[in-house]
């Protein structure tokens, strides 16, 4: 899919979850959330958290309950419920169901309710923006003297923002509540990120230093790199380079059975360096006639004989200019083809086949 429709998309998505969070903000769950906390503790028996969360609903059938212990202590129990208008008798009924549970005797004077306000989304992210930060400062530092440039860098900081924004809209828009695994889950796509773009940077820097993307030189580069090492390389194995989506198509051809798919294999490697010679035979064709003796621009014959081998090599329809393809064939096997060796190979195989070509090609 391209880039483009991707990157449009998120742009879409987030621009609806910013007008959602504007309007009705974040779904805050019970943790953080607005609500009443009521603590308690017992004297003479230790209390269960699900048997107090029962209790609790019960009493509350209406509203959302979370029941936790006072820190270590066994016989101590705090409950909170999304209720901002707890009464005396919620009170009362939460009391005497506790007592008749574990036979105590509590009394509304020890327990301590309270209510507490939405806690700001700001309090919640600050403890992890030292962090996250510094971890970040680091990686940055890390990629600056790896890969040596802002590319990879960049790379990293917009996939951490793409990342993240992701969660917030999903946040906004599915109306996810706010509570106590949101953090740990930004915090793990912030790393899982970082990794993830460190891996395959790594793997691009190495792919390059295997010169695994040799083919993305030009014949004309390549040409030239291999003139400058070939004194250096007489004693040294030969060796060749060899583009992998060529040779894919190659293998392909070799072990299909399929007449079919072998010739448009075959014909795929070919079709690879078309854009290549193309070029080259456009520079040798268009250099040879402009450098001959006889040449002169003013000349109408002699400029309309170039214009005329030009056209030969493209096809033009409308407003579009493409290659010949049956030209640019026939100049990639007279540049790289040895047809005698050609020749010798369809003898070995029958002799007849040279005149069965010559007649019916």
């Amino acid at each position: 899919m391209n880039k483009k429709i991707v990157y449009a998309v998120l742009a879409v998505i987030l621009l609806v979850a910013v007008i959602i969070t504007a309007v009705k903000g974040f779904n805050v769950g019970l943790v953080y959330g607005e609500g009443t906390e009521i603590s308690f503790s017992l004297s003479n028996s230790d209390v269960e958290k699900d048997d107090i969360r029962v209790i609790a609903k019960e009493v509350f059938p209406n509203n959302k309950v979370i029941v936790q212990r006072i820190e270590y202590f066994t016989n101590s129990a705090l409950i909170k419920v999304n209720k901002t208008d707890v009464s005396e008798e919620d009170i009362e009924n939460l009391k005497n169901k506790i007592n008749e549970k574990y036979n105590s005797n509590l009394t509304t004077d020890v327990m301590e309710v309270t209510h507490v306000q939405n806690i700001k989304l700001r309090t919640i992210i600050e403890p992890y923006v030292g962090p996250l930060g510094l971890s970040l400062l680091v990686i940055l530092g890390y990629f600056a003297i790896r890969f040596r440039g802002t590319k990879e860098m960049l790379s990293l900081v917009k996939y951490i923002g793409i990342c993240e924004l992701t969660v917030f809209a999903l946040y906004a828009i599915c109306r996810l509540p706010v509570n106590g695994v949101t953090m740990p889950i930004v915090t793990l796509v912030f790393y899982s990120t970082i990794i993830i773009e460190t891996v395959l940077a790594e793997f691009n820097s190495t792919r390059e230093m295997l010169h695994l993307d040799y083919h993305t030189m030009s014949l004309e580069t390549r040409n030239r790199r291999n003139e400058k090492n070939k004194d250096n390389n007489l004693n040294v194995a030969p060796a060749r380079f060899y583009n992998r989506e060529t040779v894919e198509y190659y293998r392909l051809a070799l072990s299909t059975s399929d007449n079919y798919i072998k010739f448009i294999s075959f014909y795929r490697v070919l079709e690879y360096y078309f854009d290549e010679m193309l070029k080259i035979e456009l520079v040798e064709e268009f250099r040879e006639h402009v450098t001959m003796p006889d040449f002169s621009y003013n000349d109408p014959k002699k400029v309309y004989k170039i214009a005329t081998r030009l056209r030969n090599l493209l096809r033009m329809n409308d407003d579009e200019v493409r290659a010949n393809e049956l030209e640019i064939l026939k100049y990639l096997f007279k540049k790289h083809i040895n047809f005698e060796i050609i020749v010798a190979r369809l003898e070995e195989i029958d002799f007849g086949l040279i005149e069965y070509y010559q007649k019916t090609g």
